[in-house]
């Protein structure tokens, strides 16, 4: 296995790049150090088409009239790390206020998520060459409460919902070799229902993603998610052609 490039006296570029921030961070994290804790509060907004122009794409009917998951929330995130046995391991924890435009239906909820970064591999880059692999395993915990669910059947007023699972993330990223800049993303995630409408929920993901530009703050990328919106329970499918600015 050939060392990082900081062994090799060469910066890193994993930290640059503008897609998968989340997990080239914590890429960049075991290359420059141990990873970091604390807690961080602010918003989030998303905006995802489905629905009909997702289904085109795929040459299946629209599941539903609606076109859109147009969600508008708030929330809190935070992230603990720990060394045990020569490892690390994260501990992280998201509460938040979830509306959705299309339905009008509103909801809070809470995410445990525990993420080991023991490595090789597993939670730590692996490098190949330039090639750097990384498999991160998550298991979560998700509750909430429904607070109107508007025009959306789904979900009932007032209802409390539970859901426990795991998600797993596998990474490829060439740092510094003849593909300098690509990265490779693909993430399954399933949830059991402990209570509330759904017994289960998933939802796939693989994304490929170039970033370039002297400073690699400029990236293209082509995503595609197929299963339900995590958030919401709205079914999707979708192939989304997105270009990106990091400043």
């Amino acid at each position: 296995m050939a060392r990082t490039p900081e062994a090799r006296g060469q910066p890193s570029r994993l930290a640059r790049l503008s897609s998968h921030e989340r997990i080239i961070g914590q890429f960049h994290a075991f290359v420059t150090g141990p990873p970091r804790q604390g807690a961080l509060a602010g918003t989030n907004v998303a905006r995802q088409r489905t629905g009909a122009d997702a289904y085109r794409i795929s040459g299946r009917p629209s599941p539903k009239t609606n076109k859109d998951v147009d969600n508008l929330g708030f929330g809190l995130s935070g992230n603990f790390v720990v060394p045990i046995g020569g490892g690390y391991h994260r501990f992280q924890f998201a509460p938040q206020y979830l509306e959705s435009e299309v339905s009008g239906g509103k909801l809070v909820s809470n995410a445990l998520t525990y993420t080991p970064l023991t490595g090789p591999l597993i939670g730590e880059p692996y490098y190949v060459g330039t090639l750097a692999f990384m498999l991160t395993p998550q298991l979560k915990f998700v509750s909430g409460q429904v607070l109107d669910h508007g025009r959306d059947p789904t979900f009932v007023a007032n209802k409390g919902f539970a859901r426990t699972g795991g998600r797993v993330e596998f990474l490829m990223v060439d740092d510094g070799g003849t593909f300098d800049g690509f990265s490779w993303l693909n993430a399954y995630e399933y949830q059991y229902g402990i209570s509330g409408y759904y017994k289960s929920v998933d939802q796939f993901e693989s994304k490929i993603s170039y970033s370039f530009g002297s400073q690699q703050n400029w990236s293209i990328s082509l995503d595609y998610i197929s299963g339900r919106n995590l958030d919401t329970l709205e079914l999707q499918q979708q192939l989304t052609l997105g270009l990106g600015l990091k400043y």
